[in-house]
């Protein structure tokens, strides 16, 4: 992204001394160490990077050279540190056997090479394998072998990433809508790519950074951004349960000059490790953990937390082996219930992912936060003033926060986890505006890591002021509401910001020209795809049953909506809801990328319901763009999925594009 310091970028002086090809084989093994994406590795690391050596070379060399890469002495090695050490090997004839790092390779399913973790692939299918083994769709292809490339194939038809994502967040795709094949009736490219589509825009939804990936990659069985989606889902399933209202009980990790918004403000992550010394704490162990790498790979520390945990299961460990040791860990959390998949390895190895994953599990099965009861009353109670839904969430702040995400800021390494508390210091705000309207933003003015309250104002004043460049209402809001989290005044900000950004994304592909698309184009297009009864506004009462919305996905695709499925004549709560929740997972079937909640169509949220239309109208404009302005025919492929009401029930034969009761229907 413009203006951030590229903490991956190679210094001239060496850069012209290696093929591209082969920077990026370094960079992917330096990323696979460096979880957190600082731009940093420690020296037990760069021994794991460097671990993939001829027999003849000796430890002693390898400590030379990462002695030799440490430039600052400051127990750290930087990417371009790395790369520099690189450079000198490569020129050091007898050093060249150090120069390959270590990391797994496939090849042949995209035709080429594709390096990723071997160990992080066996752990995710072993995942996965736990997960899906009972589901009605998938489960009949699991388990997968866990030494075998399967997996990149298994996914190629979207299924098992749809599954995975209503595993990690429930409900958040309507299975009604999956493409689904049969003994008799395998699925076609067309049918995978819908898949694909609703899989990809509904990991947005929850948060994943799915950025320059496409259908197509996934079909095609890359490794690296298989690997990496699955991932982001996995991390969200895990750390879904870290949160105030999941576990209140997380208020005993609270610091005595802290309050909840203190705690609320914290990443998942960080939460974790309080837990965990909190545990060693009570454990009365000298150990504490600040990391989920070279902490955690002697086992120690999970000894003495997995015996404060469950002391009556903890058999006391003889062994002196790290490997041995590490063993010894996950048999004794099995015990305690643990699905685990990491192993010995990825624990001694210090695998950072594994270990974030393996710490998860052991909070979401034997939190033991122990909480007295009127203090805990208490705390609930103050938690409820702070209007807060989903430890922080109103539906609109998890909107933009995964909205913000979406857009993979600094390339994926800017992630908000709570919108308020991390865009205080203006940063992410004025990355989102740069996104938006590229050269707009002067990155010499912005404080990128400002220190103090002074550089914050900075920044927030900035952001009014760029705000008032893009004509957005910005009256009665001030630098200071960014940086004191003002809540009404962030969300008016961050509202307009989404707004603006989808009817760009939608004027270029448009044929409006340079004319900006405002609300009634929107509400003019939504109707002429609509055969029956019209809209005058997005604040239009009839939006609420979600026929409207599923009307126009069939406007826009005629076999992409199964009628037997819609309550037409949706009157209660009940059918609406089920209604829009059809519609949300169509619309992302379709290929747009919508945020909305059911609960916002049902409630007739005018402003969402417009980035809904809007959004679907881009994916059309992409879809024509991408099949010569025609729309590709097919016949649905569905197998008929439990339904929340008997009359949703799909009938048992393949539905015709149009069914005459659809017909009936829209011809009104």
């Amino acid at each position: 992204m413009n203006g951030y310091p590229d903490v991956y970028a190679v210094p001239k002086s060496v850069s012209s001394y290696f093929t591209p090809d082969e920077i990026r084989l370094y960079l992917l093994s330096f990323k696979g160490y460096d979880q957190d994406g600082d731009g940093y590795i420690d020296q037990g690391e760069l021994q794991l990077v460097l671990g993939h050596r001829d027999k003849g070379t000796t430890d002693k060399q390898i400590a030379a050279a990462i002695k030799e890469a440490d430039l600052d002495n400051d127990s750290r090695v930087s990417f371009s540190e790395f790369m520099q050490l690189m450079q000198k090997l490569k020129t050091d004839p007898n050093s060249s056997h150090l120069l390959k790092p270590k990391l797994q390779m496939s090849e042949g399913l995209v035709g080429g090479h594709h390096s990723y973790s071997n160990e992080e692939r066996m752990a995710f299918t072993e995942h996965i394998n736990n997960c899906l083994q009972r589901d009605p769709h998938v489960g009949s292809r699991l388990p997968m072998p866990l030494q075998s490339e399967k997996l990149f194939s298994e996914v190629s038809d979207g299924l098992l990433l749809c599954k995975l994502i209503n595993h990690a967040e429930y409900d958040t795709i309507d299975e009604r809508a999956l493409n689904v094949p049969t003994p008799t009736k395998p699925l076609n490219i067309f049918h995978k790519v819908e898949n694909m589509n609703l899989a990809l825009n509904a990991a947005k939804s929850i948060g994943c950074v799915v950025t320059n990936v496409n259908a197509k990659d996934i079909i095609d069985g890359n490794p690296i951004l298989i690997l990496g989606l699955i991932w982001q889902i996995i991390r969200i399933q895990l750390l879904a349960s870290i949160s105030l209202t999941a576990c209140p009980e997380l208020v005993a990790l609270l610091n005595e000059d802290e309050t909840l918004d203190d705690l609320l403000a914290l990443q998942p992550e960080a939460i974790l490790l309080r837990w965990f010394n909190y545990h060693l704490e009570r454990a009365r162990s000298p150990l504490r953990v600040h990391n989920f790498g070279r902490d955690l790979a002697d086992s120690a520390a999970f000894e003495a937390l997995l015996r404060q945990l469950e002391p009556e299961l903890w058999e006391p460990c003889t062994e002196s082996e790290p490997a041995a040791r590490a063993q010894h860990v996950i048999a004794a959390a099995q015990r305690m219930g643990v699905e685990t998949f990491i192993r010995p390895a990825d624990i001694v190895n210090g695998n950072k992912k594994l270990l974030l994953a393996f710490v998860a599990q052991l909070f979401n099965t034997n939190p033991h936060l122990e909480v007295q009861a009127e203090v805990l009353e208490e705390v609930t109670a103050n938690f409820a003033k702070l209007d807060i839904d989903d430890a922080g969430d109103t539906r609109e702040e998890k909107v933009f926060r995964m909205w913000m995400n979406s857009l993979g800021l600094d390339g994926g390494n800017l992630y908000i986890g709570n919108l308020f508390s991390d865009v205080q210091d203006g940063v992410a705000i004025i990355a989102v505006m740069d996104t938006i309207q590229p050269g707009l933003v002067q990155w010499k003015r912005v404080n990128k890591e400002p220190k103090n309250r002074y550089k914050k104002l900075e920044n927030g004043n900035y952001v009014i002021e760029l705000a008032k460049a893009m004509q957005l209402t910005v009256v009665n809001v001030g630098g200071l509401d960014i940086i004191d989290g003002n809540r009404k005044m962030t969300l008016a900000i961050m509202w307009q910001l989404m707004r603006r950004h989808t009817l760009n994304l939608l004027q270029h592909l448009s044929t409006t020209g340079t004319k900006r698309i405002e609300d009634p184009e929107v509400v003019k297009w939504a109707n002429s795809k609509v055969a029956g009864a019209k809209i005058r506004s997005f604040s239009d009462p009839s939006l609420s049953s979600g026929v409207f919305l599923l009307q126009v996905c069939h406007g826009i695709d005629r076999g992409v909506v199964d009628w037997e499925l819609v309550v037409t004549d949706a009157q209660s709560t009940e059918d609406k809801t089920n209604n829009a929740k059809y519609a949300i997972s169509v619309a992302r079937k379709l290929g747009a990328l919508v945020f909305v909640a059911s609960e916002d169509i049902v409630e007739v949220r005018g402003r969402m319901i417009m980035l809904f239309c809007a959004s679907l109208w881009h994916a059309e404009n992409a879809r024509k763009a991408a099949n010569g302005d025609k729309t590709p025919n097919r016949t649905p492929n569905r197998t008929p999925v439990s339904s929340p009401k008997a009359q949703f029930a799909a009938p048992t034969v393949t539905v015709p594009p149009v069914s005459a009761r659809a017909m009936a229907y829209l011809s009104k």
